[in-house]
C-alpha cells in the first residue's frame, strides 16, 4: 500500500536511510523537510510498516526527486517501481510538466529503474556525492511529451 507520509513516519524513514545509504539523512533533516510546504513523501507500507519511500519537492510545475529508497530485505519485488509510478500519477494530477533527480553513477539498479520510466540523462555532476566521493548522473523527464514507459 502506498500512502502519504507524515512526521510520525520519520523514525521509519531514518531506519531505511541508515540501511540503504552510506551518508544517510538524519531525523533532524527529515523534520526540516516535513516542515517545508514544497516537500512531499510517499511510503510503501506492508503489514503497517513503512518499507520504502520516495520524497520530493514540487515547486511550480516541476518535481525534484530527492530520494527513493526501499529497505534491503524488500528489494527486487517492485516496491521502488510502485513508488515511482505513484509519483508519476501525482505529477499528472497536479500539472507538473518536468521531473529531475540525481543518482550515483555506480547505482545501476536505480539508474535502470529511472531509465525504464523515461528519464533521460542531461549531464554529469562531478564529485557530487560524499562517502564515497562519486559523480552524479542528473536525469530529467518531460512529463507532457513522454510516452508511458512503465510496462
Amino acid at each position: 500500500m502506498i500512502r502519504l507520509l507524515t512526521q510520525d513516519d520519520i523514525p521509519a524513514l531514518v531506519g531505511i536511510e541508515k540501511s540503504c545509504f552510506s551518508d544517510p539523512w538524519s531525523e533532524k533533516f527529515f523534520v526540516s523537510l516535513m516542515n517545508n510546504s514544497c516537500f512531499t513523501a510517499f511510503g510503501y507500507s506492508e503489514d503497517g510498516a513503512v518499507i520504502g519511500f520516495i520524497c520530493f519537492f514540487h515547486i511550480a510545475d516541476e518535481i525534484e526527486i530527492l530520494n527513493l529508497a526501499v529497505s534491503p530485505e524488500s528489494r527486487r519485488r517492485g516496491r521502488g517501481n510502485a513508488l515511482l509510478c505513484a509519483l508519476e500519477e501525482y505529477a499528472g494530477k497536479t500539472g507538473a510538466v518536468r521531473m529531475f533527480l540525481e543518482a550515483r553513477m555506480s547505482n545501476a539498479a536505480a539508474r535502470s529503474l529511472y531509465e525504464k520510466h523515461g528519464f533521460q540523462i542531461i549531464y554529469i555532476r562531478k564529485r557530487y556525492y560524499d562517502s564515497p566521493v562519486e559523480d552524479a548522473v542528473v536525469y530529467e523527464k518531460d512529463i507532457i511529451n513522454n510516452a508511458d514507459t512503465r510496462n
